[in-house]
């Protein structure tokens, strides 16, 4: 199983308008769990201590009233890692990339449309598309995320389940992975799938 996690480093005003456009940081650490099949020859033990404990990349939210860009920080990167392991006839081999600078989603908070950059075999490509809707439900509990008072939404659908943490604070109905329609910026987000869990 691979565990994605995303955390929140810091909100930083773009501008003098601090509550209506800026930008967030975010540090997405990604840990790897990867089950050894029966009879490779290496046990779970040799494969997770050649394995890095975590990978880091960093991401940035940019918004305003009207739309968000989210991207990786091009300023950062934690670069590309082979890791290699023989054992008599077994040979294995993991290679881990930085997303960094693979995608960017610019966001229309008011059409809801969306366009994602991709790169796919050196090529560039402009994928148009709609924002995902969420059913969002406000739980009441509440909790203070890089010094803003937050409130918790949860949401669920497609194999997976959102909590997500607003301010009301930032009235801008946006956030990280397309979180929208909630009444403030999403600062810190939970998602779970069969397979991963991601921190935002």
């Amino acid at each position: 199983m691979k565990q994605l996690i995303l955390i929140l480093c810091c909100f930083l005003p773009l501008f003098g308008w601090a509550q209506e456009e800026g930008v967030v940081n975010y540090k997405e650490t990604v840990r790897l769990q990867v089950k050894v099949p029966e009879g490779s020859g290496i046990t779970q033990e040799q494969l997770e201590a050649m394995l890095p404990g975590e990978q880091v990349t960093y991401k940035q939210l940019f918004f305003n009233k009207t739309a968000t860009l989210y991207s990786s920080d091009r300023t950062k990167s934690s670069g590309e890692n082979e890791y290699n392991m023989q054992d008599g006839d077994t040979h294995i081999q993991v290679k881990t990339i930085s997303a960094n600078g693979e995608g960017i989603v610019y966001h229309d908070l008011q059409d809801h449309s969306t366009v994602e950059q991709r790169q796919f075999l050196g090529r560039t490509f402009l994928v148009a598309g709609r924002a995902d809707k969420y059913d969002w439900k406000l739980t009441g509990a509440q909790k203070e995320v890089a010094g803003y008072p937050c409130q918790q939404a949860t949401a669920e659908g497609e194999g997976r389940t959102i909590e997500a943490w607003f301010t009301p604070a930032i009235p801008v109905p946006a956030g990280p992975d397309g979180f929208a329609n909630l009444p403030g910026l999403v600062l810190e987000a939970f998602i779970k799938t069969e397979q991963s869990e991601r921190r935002l």
